[in-house]
C-alpha cells in the first residue's frame, strides 16, 4: 500500500514537471520568435527607408546626373549575410566559446589584427585608409571592414570568462577590477590609437553594462555613475576652453560646446550635422512628411545614410515611428534580459547581458548624437546604418543570444 502511494505520489510528481517543462520550453520559443520577428519588422522598415534615403543622393558625372541604388543593393547584401549569421551562431552552443583555445584564438586574433592595423595603415594607406580622422577600416575588393566592430562580441566573450572566473572563486571587487583590466586596457587602447574615440568609448560602456551585474560592490557601480558625466564634462571643458589641439576628435567637441553653449548656427563644421539633424527631426513632428519626402537627405545632412539615418526616419516616419523602432529595441532588451536571469551558468549570464550591452547602448549613444545630447561618435543606429561591419556584429549577438535562450532550457529544465 505504502509503495502503491509513493508510486502515485512519483508519477503525480513526473507529470508536474513534464507540464512545467512543456510550459517552459513554450515560454522559450515565443522568446526566440519575438526576437526574430522584432529583428525581421526592424529590417523591412530599415530596407525601405534606405531606399528612400540613397535613392534620391544623385551622383554627378560631368552633365550627366544619375540616381544611386549602390547603398540599398549592399545594404540588403549585408543585411541577408547577418541574417545567415545569426542562424549559424544560434545553433552552435554558447559553451563553444568557452572553451580556453577558443578563448585564446579569439583574444590573440583581435589583438594581431588591431596591431595590424596601426602599422598597416603606415604602409599601405590604401588598404587601411584613414577617414574622419581614424584608421579602423580595411578595404576588400568592393567592401570596406572595421575590424574593431567585429571583436566587440570577442570582447565580450572573455570579459564574461573573468567574470564567471571571478564569481566561481568569489573574488571581491578589487580582485574583479584586477582581473579585467588588463583586457579592457589591451583592446580600449588599441581602438583608441586608430583613432577612433566613439568605438572606444562603446567599448568601455559595454564593460559598464557586464560590471552592473558582476559582484563588484554596487556603491562603487553608483559612485563610477555618478563621477564619469563630470568627469566627461571636465574633459570637454579642458579641450574646448583650454584650446588643446587634438585633430578631428577635437572639433567635433569644439563644434558640439559651440552649439550647445552658444547656440551657434554658423558653425559649418562638423557641428553642422547635428543642426541639420535637428531640423530633420522637427520637420518630421509626429507623423512625418511622408515615405520619400524628405528635404534633408537632398545633400544637406551629410551621413544620412549611416550616423544620421535616425534623423531620415524621424523626418519622414515621424516621432511615432522613432517611438516603435525604440520599443521594439525594449522588446528584445527585455527578452534578452529573462535570458540573462534564467541562463543554467553564470557564463551564459555575463555573455547576454554583455550583448544585449553592446546592441542597446551603440542605438542609445546614436541616438544622443541625432539629438545633439551627445558629441558626434561616429556609432551607425544597429540594424538602420548602412554599414556592413556594424550589421554582421549585431546579428551575431543577436545569435549567440538567441543560443542561450535555447540551451538554457534544453539543459537546465529537462
Amino acid at each position: 500500500m505504502k509503495v502503491e502511494k509513493q508510486s502515485i505520489y512519483y508519477e503525480k510528481l513526473s507529470i508536474k514537471n513534464k507540464l512545467d517543462y512543456d510550459r517552459i520550453q513554450r515560454g522559450s520559443k515565443l522568446q526566440r520568435g519575438g526576437i526574430l520577428c522584432s529583428v525581421f519588422t526592424l529590417m523591412i522598415f530599415s530596407i525601405a527607408n534606405m531606399i528612400s534615403t540613397t535613392f534620391y543622393r544623385v551622383v554627378t558625372s560631368g552633365k550627366n546626373i544619375f540616381l544611386s541604388m549602390g547603398d540599398p543593393l549592399k545594404h540588403i547584401i549585408w543585411l541577408s549575410v547577418g541574417v545567415g549569421a545569426l542562424l549559424i551562431t544560434m545553433c552552435i552552443p554558447y559553451t563553444f566559446y568557452q572553451k580556453k583555445r577558443v578563448r585564446n584564438f579569439l583574444f590573440l586574433s583581435s589583438i594581431v589584427v588591431l596591431i595590424g592595423i596601426l602599422i598597416g595603415s603606415k604602409l599601405v594607406p590604401s588598404v587601411i585608409p584613414q577617414i574622419n580622422g581614424a584608421i579602423g577600416w580595411v578595404r576588400i575588393g568592393p567592401f570596406t571592414l572595421q575590424p574593431s566592430e567585429f571583436f566587440k562580441v570577442s570582447y565580450v566573450v572573455i570579459l564574461a570568462h573573468f567574470l564567471e572566473v571571478s564569481y566561481r572563486k568569489k573574488l571581491k571587487t578589487t580582485g574583479v577590477l584586477f582581473a579585467l583590466a588588463p583586457v579592457v586596457f589591451i583592446f580600449s587602447l588599441l581602438v583608441f590609437l586608430q583613432g577612433d574615440l566613439g568605438t572606444t568609448i562603446h567599448y568601455l560602456a559595454i564593460t559598464a553594462c557586464m560590471l552592473i551585474v558582476s559582484p563588484i560592490s554596487k556603491k562603487l557601480i553608483i559612485g563610477a555613475f555618478t563621477v564619469a558625466p563630470t568627469l566627461f564634462a571636465g574633459l570637454i571643458s579642458l579641450f574646448y576652453f583650454g584650446e588643446i589641439e587634438g585633430g578631428y576628435r577635437m572639433q567635433r567637441i569644439s563644434s558640439y560646446v559651440n552649439i550647445l553653449l552658444k547656440g551657434n548656427e554658423r558653425d559649418m563644421g562638423v557641428g553642422y550635422q547635428v543642426i541639420q539633424s535637428l531640423i530633420a527631426m522637427g520637420n518630421g513632428g509626429i507623423v512625418g512628411r511622408g515615405y520619400g519626402n524628405g528635404i534633408q537627405k537632398y545633400n544637406y545632412l551629410p551621413e544620412i545614410h549611416t550616423d544620421f539615418i535616425s534623423s531620415s526616419l524621424a523626418e519622414e516616419w515621424g516621432f511615432m515611428m522613432m517611438l516603435f523602432i525604440v520599443l521594439m529595441f525594449l522588446f528584445i532588451l527585455k527578452i534578452a534580459i529573462n535570458t540573462a536571469t534564467m541562463a543554467k551558468d553564470y557564463f551564459g549570464k555575463y555573455l547576454v547581458v554583455g550583448l544585449i550591452g553592446l546592441i542597446f547602448t551603440q542605438m542609445l549613444m546614436n541616438l544622443y548624437v541625432a539629438t545633439g545630447l551627445m558629441p558626434v561618435t561616429g556609432l551607425p543606429l544597429p540594424i538602420f546604418s548602412y554599414g556592413g561591419s556594424s550589421t554582421l556584429t549585431v546579428f551575431l549577438s543577436l545569435g549567440i543570444i538567441l543560443n542561450v535562450n535555447k540551451k538554457t532550457i534544453k539543459d537546465k529544465y529537462s
